[in-house]
């Protein structure tokens, strides 16, 4: 369950993702090159960054518009890592990508990483990081967790809240979500979801949602 520290009513408006990799019909990337591999293989989503200095990212398009609550949740499965390298979630952007949303967990499950960067990441308009206490064992698997309400993000690891942050410090270009991958990293993911959300405040206790 993920705690919400505000007061909402919250009740799910739509699915929009509702992804098991037991298929490709949401029509993901699948490559295998020297420089790249991202297979759906057993109800996984398996990619690879082989390169030693260009992050990669995967990715759908959710339906997300700027104006909506929704609700984002991924697992990542660290298969083979570089101590300060990360994998994680974005969302928010468009295929030209200038500016893109992330989330994501260091290659040795040790630090998280929210930001918003240019697509060459020269500039970083916004950018949170913190170090965590991961108990995973090798490998080392993880469950990301976003979920916007109203004016605010709410960042979950293992359904533990990690930071709340304005939603003026994310981009809302676009309607893509997705997968992020840093070099030397090897991942995979048996799930991605993404609901539509309808909120309201009120006056209640906090309360405990999805």
């Amino acid at each position: 369950m993920h705690y919400i520290p505000q007061s909402f009513d919250v009740k799910l408006k739509k699915v929009l993702i509702d992804e098991n990799f037991k298929n490709n019909k949401n029509r993901w990337e699948q490559v295998d090159s020297d420089t790249e591999v991202a297979c759906i293989h057993k109800g996984t989503y398996s990619i690879e960054n082989k390169t030693k200095t260009r992050w990669n990212y995967y990715k759908i398009n959710a339906q997300l518009k700027k104006v909506n609550d929704f609700f984002i949740e991924a697992d990542i499965k660290i298969l083979q890592s570089k101590e300060y390298r990360h994998a994680g979630i974005i969302w928010g952007f468009n295929k030209e990508k200038k500016h893109l949303n992330r989330f994501s967990i260091s290659g040795d499950g040790k630090r998280i990483s929210i930001s918003c960067f240019e697509k060459d990441h020269f500039h970083v308009p916004y950018r949170f990081q913190s170090k965590i206490n991961s108990k995973s064992k090798s490998p080392l698997h993880f469950k990301l967790s976003i979920i916007k309400l109203d004016d605010f993000f709410y960042f979950y690891l293992n359904q533990q809240l990690v930071n709340i942050v304005h939603n003026a410090h994310f981009t809302n270009e676009g309607s893509l979500v997705g997968y992020y991958l840093e070099p030397e990293l090897k991942i995979s993911s048996s799930y991605i979801k993404v609901n539509e959300l309808a909120a309201k405040s009120i006056k209640n206790d906090n309360q405990l949602v999805f």
